[in-house]
């Protein structure tokens, strides 16, 4: 385990104050930060490699132990990860985590964690897109929106500060995230979703290009399903997504090297036109799958958030264009022609600010 000395010195300034702690639990690392004030913003304390529950467990004990020291009061306390959580008759909310590779233990539930780094009563646990959604309220509350979104292509209704209206939020990264934010009772209120699992889409027959989404759909559903389902969006809109789908693209292609996600990343903007294809295709479906789920929850915006996006932002805008045309096209594209897709410019972790602001909400 890692440790910031920063933050330790700003916890030994924060000596007999209350604090508030977030947990993101990704794919690779956990990090643990911490804030007093979300104006000020959280300081990561600790991160560390994990990939079942008994080592997140274990340190969270550490964690607890060395907070300790510094005689601080942890008034709230949120953890994020990538899975649905589940409410047990207990009351008690329970994750298994989706991201981790292989046969790990994965089930983490909340009246296992330590109450001394998770308060009774003022702990929750957030799916991942869902304390996504919380830090992009709270970037929002901050009007520091703008300073991380930009509008991906011009509509009327553009704008980088929320509007009392509903907004679907996606993220590409191990699987993906959708969450949506939707605006009732004069506030948004977040709703976690598994779009990602839903059925792709293909346009009309009429279309050339479709003939090309269906041959990519029948060797996924070939490769991952014996052909008796069809891909789901995540099956392309994700990083081992990417993969396969470079891997249909360049099917027939002798002595082509096997890329990871990153190298096909890179490719598609250094002239290999098939890891070009391959991204598109992987952008293409994420907006449809913004459009589709848009359309279902009557949303006026969409946001496409992650460090992803951020790596990929100069790709992504330079097919706006192309990527429009996806987007609206529907029998109902009226309904969201005035939609504005904000897309993630700059980096910041959402999902640990989503917890803090959470925290402090509780």
């Amino acid at each position: 385990m890692s440790h910031n000395q920063d933050t330790l010195a700003k916890l030994a300034s924060w000596k007999g104050e209350k604090i508030y702690v977030g947990v993101d639990i990704g794919a690779t690392n956990t990090r643990i930060s911490v804030a007093k004030d979300i104006k000020e913003g959280a300081y990561e304390l600790y991160k560390f490699k994990c990939d079942n529950t008994k080592v997140i467990l274990d340190n969270f004990a550490l964690v607890s132990e060395k907070l300790a020291e510094f005689k601080v009061t942890i008034a709230a306390a949120a953890l994020d990860a990538a899975g649905p959580i589940t409410t047990l008759p207990d009351g008690s909310q329970q994750v298994i985590i989706t991201n981790w590779i292989g046969d790990k233990e994965r089930t983490l539930t909340t009246k296992d964690l330590p109450t001394s780094l998770f308060p009774a009563g003022k702990s929750a646990m957030l799916n991942d897109l869902e304390a996504g959604c919380y830090g992009i309220l709270a970037l929002d509350a901050q009007n520091k929106l703008g300073d991380y979104f930009k509008p991906l292509f011009p509509t009327t209704g553009e704008t980088t500060k929320l509007a009392p209206k509903n907004y679907m939020v996606l993220a590409m990264g191990t699987g993906l995230g959708v969450g949506c934010l939707f605006y009732h009772g004069g506030k948004h209120i977040i709703f976690p979703m598994e779009v990602g699992h839903c059925l792709v889409t293909t346009y009309g027959s009429k279309y050339e290009e479709t003939k090309v989404d269906k041959e990519l759909f029948k060797y996924i559903s070939s490769m991952l399903y014996r052909n008796e389902h069809l891909a789901e969006f995540e099956d392309i809109c994700s990083g081992r997504g990417l993969e396969w789908t470079y891997q249909f693209f360049t099917r027939d292609v002798e002595n082509k090297p096997k890329l990871n996600a990153e190298q096909i990343s890179a490719g598609a903007m250094n002239g290999d036109k098939l890891a070009e294809k391959a991204m598109f295709y992987h952008y293409k479906m994420l907006i449809r799958a913004a459009q589709n789920a848009s359309i279902a929850t009557n949303s006026k915006g969409v946001i496409l958030s992650g460090d992803n996006q951020v790596h990929n932002k100069d790709f992504v805008f330079s097919h706006s264009e192309d990527l429009k045309k996806n987007f609206l096209h529907h029998p109902k594209s009226s309904w969201i022609k005035d939609s504005p897709v904000l897309a993630q410019t700059e980096f910041i972790n959402t999902m640990i600010i989503g917890c803090i602001y959470k925290a402090m909400e509780l």
